[in-house]
């Protein structure tokens, strides 16, 4: 497209922005409906995971090297979250001394927390907590996925390259499929005869060109770790879980990878889509008026 018509542009944008964050909100609305559903019904034909969870992460060494197991659930929420998060804590300002912006973001964050907390303790869900060496899980409802979050703490440890891997996932997450997406809604995309003028010109119509793939790629570091942590799980389970228990646990670490693998092809299909209505808007010949 040789001239802009930014009219047509910042129309095009917020179609773009909107179709991304609809389809984004319903699916963050009925995703987890399945999973409950699947998670409900994985709980109710298990065995006790509870006591083998424990017998392994003292086996496994992890116990050893300073990694806590906290079994977390209503009747305990307040004690452990204690336990877990007031050590080693630095000292901050109250909250009534920030501005009213930071303490709306502040109580914002905490709601956010304290809902995933909730989840982990009501058996939804499991989490391992590098900075604080932790495992929170339901080993009632959900000891099958303990040996997930222990293959999780030992990929942390294992290596300085598994550790970057984990470190960088969520910046990469966080900032760079932002910045794919703003390119892509940005940049307008080349006429039949229009050619690249420079690197970076030839660098951000790649971007846009292939926005929804690169998208999709920001999550391979998750990917990869969430399926290092599976194989990890069953390494250490081999051999002290039976079958059936074993099976549940597998089955487990297979629908958790999908979870993940379906949310990286979900943002970069948005991602394409919202980019396509954009670029379908602003060739459309809608005149500013």
């Amino acid at each position: 497209m040789e001239n802009q018509n930014y009219f047509n542009t910042t129309l095009g944008v917020a179609a773009g922005l909107s179709t991304k964050a609809a389809i984004v909100r319903t699916s963050q609305k009925a995703l987890p409906i399945f999973y409950h559903m699947y998670m409900d019904n994985l709980s109710s034909k298990t065995l006790d995971f509870a006591t083998p969870a424990f017998d392994i992460y003292e086996k496994s060494g992890l116990k050893n090297n300073g990694v806590k197991l906290f079994h977390i659930d209503k009747n305990n929420f307040d004690e452990v979250l204690k336990n877990v998060f007031s050590k080693n804590k630095k000292k901050t300002k109250s909250i009534d001394e920030y501005n009213p912006v930071k303490r709306f973001l502040i109580k914002l964050r905490g709601k956010k927390f304290n809902s995933r907390m909730r989840l982990i303790a009501d058996g939804y869900n499991a989490c391992y907590i590098p900075v604080h060496d932790t495992i929170l899980i339901n080993t009632k409802k959900l000891g099958y996925a303990a040996f997930h979050e222990m293959g999780h703490a030992l990929h942390y440890k294992d290596s300085a390259v598994r550790n970057f891997i984990n470190k960088s996932k969520t910046p990469i997450i966080k900032y760079g499929a932002p910045a794919i997406l703003a390119i892509g809604l940005l940049k307008n995309k080349k006429g039949d005869n229009e050619k690249s003028k420079n690197i970076f010109d030839r660098t951000t119509d790649f971007i846009k060109n292939n926005a929804g793939k690169l998208t999709a790629l920001c999550y391979a570091p998750i990917l990869a770790e969430e399926a290092t942590a599976s194989v990890l799980a069953v390494n250490l389970a081999k051999g002290y879980l039976d079958k059936p228990m074993f099976k549940t646990m597998c089955k487990y670490n297979v629908f958790g990878f999908m979870t993940y693998l379906t949310g990286a092809a979900l943002a970069g299909l948005t991602t394409r889509l919202g980019v396509y209505v954009r670029d379908k808007i602003v060739s459309s010949g809608i005149k500013n008026v």
